[in-house]
């Protein structure tokens, strides 16, 4: 059994690192060819707003230093990245569009975030920044699947962003089911991984499908 947990926290470690450089082969390749086509803006804001507010639980929860470091250079990666992306869009002339409904959300939940602030205890409210750190990590896929499918056009995208990326996560999964986390965890995290592989798949098949072409 004790090897069992160490095996299970060895994936931990390495899940976590290949999380953290899975950012590295889209940041290389749009400061290489700073062509953003195919990638959604709003994709990386909620990658880098779920980083952060989840960073902000861990600092909250007295988290260990190493987690909080490891956890900073995820969210920063993720805010670099949507900087350049937004960048890259306005060096080749393309508008960023913000849809109404998008801004109202975002209000709303800015609104519901400064009311639980007021009415919780500092560590109940580090869970609600958790809780939504964490929906927003899992929804973010939506926008860039949604994008991706009306653009047709993957130029832009590392292939091996969304690989990394899915297994990294699937070998956190793989510890959290050697140390028994509960099963909703465990299948909000098999969603994930599921979002991501559909991401990484569309994007291969989208620029394979441009280049025979």
């Amino acid at each position: 059994m004790e090897k069992l947990i160490i095996i299970g926290l060895v994936m931990q470690t390495m899940g976590t690192i290949l999380l953290l450089g899975g950012y590295a082969p889209q940041i290389v390749k749009l400061h290489r060819t700073l062509i953003p086509t195919g990638i959604s803006v709003l994709f990386w804001t909620m990658i880098g707003s779920g980083a952060t507010l989840i960073l902000v639980n861990m600092i909250i929860q007295n988290t260990s230093t190493e987690i909080v470091v490891t956890q900073t250079l995820n969210a920063l990666g993720a805010w670099y990245t949507l900087g350049l992306v937004i960048y890259c869009k306005k060096r080749v002339g393309e508008k960023i569009n913000v849809h109404h409904s998008f801004k109202w959300i975002v209000a709303t939940i800015a609104v519901l975030m400064i009311y639980a602030y007021q009415v919780l205890e500092l560590k109940e409210f580090g869970y609600v920044l958790q809780v939504a750190g964490t929906v927003a990590l899992l929804l973010a896929y939506l926008p860039q699947i949604i994008y991706l499918h009306k653009v047709k056009d993957a130029t832009g995208i590392s292939r091996f962003l969304f690989l990394i990326l899915g297994f990294g996560l699937w070998m956190i999964t793989l510890n959290m089911i050697i140390n028994g986390t509960s099963t909703g965890i465990i299948i909000t995290e098999f969603v994930n991984i599921g979002l991501i592989l559909v991401q990484a798949f569309m994007t291969i098949y989208y620029q394979n499908k441009n280049k025979n072409h």
